[in-house]
Formats: structure tokens, sequence, C-alpha cells
């Protein structure tokens, strides 16, 4: 697969452009999707289907595989046009990995996993992907405890919460991007009755920047959000939760709720939050000096089909 895009974009009003500056000392790197750019990129790909993957009556197994290269060509040829016009160009290589396996124990039990992951790397001066090339954590397919493209990086922390009797001890306003990602997911299905199945999981993961990020000033997002060997397992967000699938053969819609176990952007010695957890409001509790008791809120995720 080849494609190619050019974007010549203008930001109309301060406010917005105040906003992208924002996330941009968060570390998210949005704002130079709205730069003159060119990008181009090849995708190969492989995919290896055995047993039909997710046929109820045998166990099965997919595993795909993704190599990317941007501005590939731009090594061979100086394509003039791109200075002559200021367009920013970039240049990386990407790679995904992902595996499934579906277990059928009997007729009404499947137990299924996921192990995921991806590592981009940029070579070009500016040493930043297209924002769509990053990695994201979360969501109803991904660690479903967190909020979608909410988890990462690494310890890096999410600001304080403005809302902490809503939300809990912090915001989630911002996406997360990351140059690495490593998840992992176990799920028990269970056939209940009629077209009505029950499920419990397990997920657990991160990303990660590969390299420092000097654009994170903001005093409040503290930790590291980069990937070090000796500390990358210490980072991994846990959750766990249950849900239900509504097969109607031709479609199967999903409800799970997620709970975190495992939260890396508190504090080491912290980082235990299930029992903290509660299904409904308040989160936190208010005394003369300000919040305190924050709890942390259930994640409910609709989704269409199986997570994977």
């Amino acid at each position: 697969i080849a494609s190619l895009n050019i974007i010549n974009s203008q930001i109309k009003t301060d406010a917005f452009t105040a906003f992208l500056d924002t996330l941009y000392a968060h570390g998210n790197n949005l704002k130079r999707s709205f730069n003159p750019s060119f990008v181009s990129s090849m995708i190969f790909s492989m995919t290896w289907n055995h047993n039909n993957y997710g046929n109820k009556d045998k166990s099965s197994i997919f595993f795909r595989w993704q190599v990317e290269s941007g501005g590939t060509l731009q090594n061979f040829f100086n394509y003039k046009f791109i200075d002559r016009n200021g367009l920013q160009s970039y240049r990386y290589l990407r790679l995904n990995l992902d595996f499934r396996k579906n277990i059928v124990l009997n007729k009404n039990t499947t137990i299924a996993y996921r192990l995921n992951g991806g590592v981009a790397y940029s070579y070009d001066t500016i040493k930043a992907l297209p924002y769509e090339k990053y990695f994201f954590a979360g969501g109803s397919n991904g660690i479903r405890a967190w909020r979608p493209r909410r988890l990462g990086e690494g310890s890096l922390k999410p600001v304080r919460s403005n809302y902490p009797e809503k939300d809990g001890l912090y915001s989630y306003s911002f996406e997360k991007p990351g140059d690495m990602l490593l998840e992992g997911s176990l799920e028990l299905r269970k056939h209940i009755f009629g077209f009505i199945e029950g499920a419990v999981f397990v997920d657990a993961g991160n990303v990660w920047y590969l390299f420092p990020q000097k654009n994170i000033t903001n005093p409040e997002t503290t930790g590291d959000p980069q990937f070090k060997f000796q500390n990358f397992f210490k980072q991994m967000a846990v959750g766990t939760g249950f849900g239900l699938r509504f097969d109607f053969s031709f479609l199967i819609i999903r409800l799970d709720v997620g709970m975190k176990v495992l939260d890396p952007a508190r504090d080491e010695g912290d980082r235990f939050v299930l029992d903290r957890i509660r299904f409904f409001k308040p989160y936190a509790t208010k005394g003369v000096n300000g919040y305190y008791n924050f709890k942390e809120p259930v994640i409910y995720n609709f989704g269409i089909g199986y997570p994977f």
C-alpha cells in the first residue's frame, strides 16, 4: 500500500493556537499536524488466519505484522517543491505486531488472549511522526480501564482534575501519543443464555516515547515518559473488568466495565487503586483544605464485535 498526503491548513483563531500549545507542553504533538506538510509512506503487511479466527467451534489463531516506511523515496530523490512550498516532510519507520489466540474449552466457554506491540522511529530533522502514526493505548479495544487514547506515556502524570468530585484525581482531557506500544489482554467468555454472553478480562500495557521530550514543560506533568528497559515493567498499567456480549449472529454488541488495578501515573507504592473503585459518585471528598480520599471512576465501554 502506498499513500501520499499534502497538508496545507491554517489556524484561524488565537484560542485554538493556545490550545495546541497547551497540548504540546503536556507532550502531545498534535500542533505539528496543522503545519504545512508532505507525508508519503509505503506499507507492507502480512496476515495469518488459522482456523478462521473467531470460530466458536474450534481454537484459532490470528497474526498480523505490518511495516511502514515514511518518506522513503526522499532518501533517493530531491523533491524541490517540498522546500519551495515550505512543507514539512516526515521520514520514519514503523513496525506493528498483533497476535491473537482463541481457545475453545467447550461449546459454552472460550478463552481468548492478545499480544499487541509496536515501535516507530523518526529519522527526519524534527524527530517527530505524523500524528496519526503514533501509538495510543486505552479504549474499548485496548486497555479498557482507561478512556480511549488517554493512557501513558510511561509514568507521566496527567494534570490534576479541576472537578475531582466528578473525574477523580486526574483529568484525562489530552490524548497521549507514544513511539512505542506494549499491551496484552486475557478474556474468559461464557455463554449465559440465548444470545447473551458474559466475559471477565484483564488488560495490561502502556505507551512510551523512545527519546526524552524537551517540549514537556508543564510543571504538573511530572514522571518519566521515556521507555527504559530497566523500568518499563513498573510502568505497565493493569485493568480488569467484566462485560456482556449480545450475539445477534449478524452483529455483536459489546458492553464492558473497566476498572483500574495498577495506575503507573501515581507514585510508586501508591499505584494499586482497585480498592478505590467506585461505580457511582462521589469520587472525592471535599474538606477544609481541599479534596482528599480520591476514588477511581469505572470506565464504561461500548463496542461492536469482540475486542480481539
